[in-house]
């Protein structure tokens, strides 16, 4: 299952998936191409901030690169856990 399909199956109010801003020459399919397996990790933050503003939950997923040695990320996605006051910018 996607990271963003799973993140929809949480407890949350609203979820958001930015476009990713690089992708790296060895993806997660050639690998499992490569390979016939792939080991990947998903994690999930909550991010807390100073009151009124509320915390927001983030969920990240990393494959494991076998040639370079690193977790590399691959998706990450966006979750918001109540009503907010203000709008996050980036």
């Amino acid at each position: 299952m996607g990271l963003f399909a799973y993140a929809q199956t949480r407890d949350n109010i609203g979820v958001f998936r930015p476009n990713p801003n690089f992708i790296f020459e060895r993806t997660p399919e050639s690998i499992l191409k490569d390979h016939g397996n792939l080991i990947f990790a998903t994690v999930y933050l909550v991010i807390k901030h100073q009151e009124p503003d509320p915390p927001y939950g983030k969920y990240l997923r990393y494959y494991w690169d076998e040639v370079s040695g690193k977790w590399l990320p691959w998706e990450y996605v966006s979750v918001f856990l109540k009503k907010r006051e203000h709008e996050i910018l980036w």
